[in-house]
């Protein structure tokens, strides 16, 4: 995304928050690593540019993105969605919660999977399944209390094994059959481990003076197997080169198309 004509690729100049706190694996270094909130599970998303978003950081220029995720019921609420749609795609989601006088909690699961709509040469697949698991609870003074104060805990895990390839077709396979594969991806896949804690506390001195303290911590993981260069012989060659001149490396491209796997 891009806010202000900054760069649009991945996001990388923007910054993206949860709940008000930096959500990108490494914010100030690569906060184009591969890993998006699911919007999904939000219950709003707030856009934030000029000088609303001065005091985000560590990306300015452009502007902050917050998602909010879906926040603990005052009564008892509960819910399921889910549809199916065309190469087996489900997405499901699930959520419930209540809340009491001094207490509070919020149970969210969400699954997006689809047996993916490439044809691969060969055995192995070309979808992806995604697990969200949310849990928040709460505890907080009695609503008339002189100084109202509340803490909140929230446990997020997610985890992506996406079977995703940079390797494309040349333009006259493309041509014949757009959606093929070679069997030289059959074995690229994704896969990411993503887990947040976040402990906030909350002050309510008066209508108009609210101190919100958060502690979190972010941790993500990520290992990505994909084919980007091919050896045949002395000579190696990247994909790039590869598809454009196919008939440049024939014994390359030979191996990517499993008809020689020598």
């Amino acid at each position: 995304m891009s806010l202000r004509g900054t760069s649009p690729e991945r996001s990388s100049k923007i910054t993206l928050m949860e709940d008000g706190v930096l959500v990108a694996p490494a914010p100030y270094s690569a906060p184009a690593a591969y890993y998006f909130p699911n919007v999904a599970r939000m219950q709003a998303v707030e856009v934030l540019k000029g000088s609303s978003q001065i005091q985000y950081g560590p990306f300015t220029t452009g502007g902050a993105i917050n998602f909010v995720s879906t926040e603990i019921p005052n009564s008892f609420q509960g819910e399921i969605k889910s549809n199916y749609g065309s190469f087996g795609t489900t997405n499901t989601l699930a959520r419930f919660g209540d809340s009491y006088q001094n207490i509070g909690y919020s149970i969210e699961y969400m699954k997006n999977k689809s047996d993916g709509f490439k044809d691969l040469d060969g055995p192995g697949g070309t979808g992806f399944d995604r697990n969200d698991i949310v849990g928040k609870i709460r505890i907080n003074t009695n609503p008339d209390a002189k100084i109202y104060q509340s803490l909140e805990l929230k446990l997020q895990y997610s985890d992506e094994d996406s079977d995703e390839t940079y390797l494309g077709l040349t333009q006259e396979d493309f041509d014949k059959t757009p959606f093929r594969r070679y069997a030289g991806s059959q074995v690229d896949n994704m896969r990411t481990f993503h887990r947040q804690v976040m402990l906030t506390h909350m002050a309510e001195f008066t209508k108009n003076i609210v101190l919100t303290t958060t502690f979190y911590n972010n941790e993500f993981d990520r290992n990505w197997f994909k084919l980007d260069r091919v050896v045949s012989g002395v000579n190696t060659v990247g994909i790039s080169d590869l598809l454009e001149n196919p008939n440049d490396f024939p014994q390359a491209f030979s191996y990517i198309t499993g008809s020689d796997s020598a």
